[in-house]
């Protein structure tokens, strides 16, 4: 009969103990997974990577045009698109006056 308590107090120590390790690693890994979201959060929002502008042709200027009025939102002006075409019909690579022409930029 003692035999059967010494058994039982025996099992509640050694489950004291695993409780502790067990704790311990539920701890680290919460710390590991919060470093690493904390070090994506600021890698792609703080400072995101170099933002590359696109051109684009006729048809997807006069769809972001649309989608944009839907919305209320200025459009690109139809003087901006002629300048855009006379750039381009003229041949010159000169960038001062591609630059004229209206660029979207990050606020």
């Amino acid at each position: 009969m003692t035999e059967n308590i010494q058994s039982g107090t025996q099992n509640k120590d050694e489950k004291k103990g695993r409780g502790c390790l067990r704790t311990l690693g539920i701890m680290l890994l919460t710390i590991i997974i919060s470093v690493v979201a904390t070090i994506f959060v600021i890698n792609h929002y703080l400072f995101p990577k170099k933002f590359d502008p696109v051109e684009l042709n006729q048809r997807e200027e006069s769809t972001l045009n649309k989608k944009l009025k839907q919305f209320g939102l200025p459009t690109l002006s139809n003087e901006t698109l002629s300048n855009k075409l006379t750039n381009k019909s003229n041949g010159s690579n000169n960038k001062a006056a591609s630059n004229n022409s209206a660029v979207l930029e990050p606020e």
